[in-house]
């Protein structure tokens, strides 16, 4: 009997080869895409695809998100002389969180590499309005008080939510630019009782009542134990300690820390002495205190330079030896005489 002798699988291979096209076809092809894997997609194993940079300029908030800071000063705490600043919790590019502690936020400069300032979008001032942003006329709406404001295109520089067991509310920093220069400024604390008021809101005003010995002139209207309280007065603002926001040891409040980092950021300089006109109503069921910043600078009156405030021209001790500042200070007196009126208002509409 004749044995039978396997078949070869290469024999096998060959016969299969000849008879079937298809099968020839698909082995050629999976040939070719083995080669091509081989030679390509594993030699470039580990290396990510090239990404483009984006066409969009970042800016990064000047307070980091969930920080907690004290009260600015000029704002509530600075003019009622509370003893424990209360909380602000920040909105917008002020992210904030309430917390039982008073924690200084860490402070970012903002990447504006990629805008360009000039360009056909340029808003108030001149700033692009990649940098300057929304811009208000006339007045703007805080908290639910509509804050008149001088003439101007205002644009906002620092902001943030403010918290207390008492009051609840909102703090602005509002910035008048031109030529690249801030030429004035609005800061703003708007609140409401948060419930029951309590023994600490609303607050005394304290320079309203005469103790305070820096101001230029004090206009107390009302100053009643019941919470109704309506005053303006008239000081200066030095403002070399804002050049050095980024300095943690420098005491400067959290507002105007911000609103400093955000000047720097948009390459806005601004003068050493303003004139502050600061306004502000209270009741028991809120507060509206706005700080009117003037420079003395755009009237064409010249400063010296001085390494403190106590040594600036506009100082009460000194400001006698310079008629034409001691003028400028009695026409904005002329100008807040007839603007005040516009503040009752606001303040007595934001009632709710």
């Amino acid at each position: 009997m004749r044995a039978i002798v396997p078949e070869s699988p290469f024999r096998t291979f060959g016969r299969l080869w000849q008879r079937a096209p298809v099968w020839r076809l698909s082995g050629m092809l999976a040939a070719v895409l083995t080669l091509v894997f081989v030679l390509f997609v594993k030699n470039n194993s580990g290396q990510p695809a090239s990404i483009g940079a984006s066409s969009q300029a970042s800016y990064s908030s000047q307070v980091s998100a969930g920080k907690t800071v004290g009260t600015p000063s000029g704002a509530y705490s600075s003019t009622a002389g509370i003893s424990s600043p209360p909380t602000v919790v920040a909105s917008r590019t002020t992210r904030l969180q309430a917390a039982s502690s008073t924690v200084s936020p860490r402070v970012h400069t903002a990447n504006l590499s990629l805008a360009t300032p000039g360009s056909s979008s340029a808003g108030a001032g001149d700033l692009d309005g990649a940098l300057g942003g929304r811009s208000y006329n006339g007045l703007v709406n805080v908290d639910g008080y509509k804050v008149p404001l001088p003439a101007g295109n205002w644009v906002v520089l620092s902001n943030g939510r403010y918290k207390s067991p008492h009051a609840t509310g909102e703090l602005v920093f509002l910035g008048l630019v031109k030529n690249r220069r801030l030429v004035g400024g609005a800061r703003i604390s708007a609140l409401h009782s948060a419930g029951q008021p309590g023994s600490d809101f609303p607050p005394k005003l304290k320079g309203c009542a005469g103790a305070n010995n820096v101001d230029l002139y004090v206009n107390a209207e009302a100053m009643n134990a019941d919470g109704h309280q309506s005053c303006w007065l008239v000081d200066s603002f030095f403002t070399p300690p804002m050049q050095q926001w980024a300095d943690r040891a420098v005491k400067i409040g959290s507002l105007d820390r911000a609103a400093a980092g955000d000047l720097a950021a948009k390459g806005v300089t601004y003068p050493q002495d303003f004139l502050r006109i600061r306004m502000t109503r209270t009741e028991t069921w809120g507060l509206l205190e706005v700080s009117y910043l003037f420079s003395p600078e755009a009237a064409g009156i010249k400063s010296n330079e001085a390494i403190s405030a106590a040594d600036t021209d506009w100082d009460c001790k000194n400001i006698s030896r310079y008629p034409e500042k001691v003028a400028y200070v009695e026409k904005m007196k002329e100008w807040a005489t007839q603007f005040w009126p516009r503040l009752k208002v606001a303040f007595d509409q934001g009632s709710h």
